[in-house]
């Protein structure tokens, strides 16, 4: 994440108990390998049994897996939760994240787009 002014991790678990993250791993590589407007680095954390998340300390916050976390100069700028649809709505939903990141939305301003799941 240090490495890259624009990073994406993806918290997931092998688990097969954890159904949403089924499949969840192919989309995110196939987002990694679009063509993007920013110069991205993707990586993912992946541990098992998927109940039992980790404690990232003040990098990262994981509230539930599938989730994607968007960060630029190493700071998270927000999180998409969820399996995603496929790449190019994960791609699109990474591209609003770093266009209007949580901490400069509105007040009023609806949370990120989740992926479906």
């Amino acid at each position: 994440v240090a490495r890259h002014p624009y990073a994406v991790v993806q918290a997931r678990s092998p688990d097969r108990a954890c159904g949403f993250c089924t499949g969840a791993d192919k989309t995110f590589d196939q987002t990694a390998a679009l063509k993007h407007r920013l110069p991205w680095g993707f990586a993912r954390v992946q541990w098992s049994p998927w109940n039992k998340t980790p404690d990232f300390g003040d990098v990262m916050k994981v509230y539930g897996v599938p989730g994607q976390i968007v960060f630029r100069d190493g700071k998270v700028l927000g999180t998409i939760g969820g399996r995603p649809a496929n790449a190019e709505t994960l791609a699109r939903n990474i591209a609003d994240t770093v266009d209007q990141p949580v901490a400069t939305r509105p007040a009023s301003a609806p949370p990120a787009r989740p992926s479906r799941r």
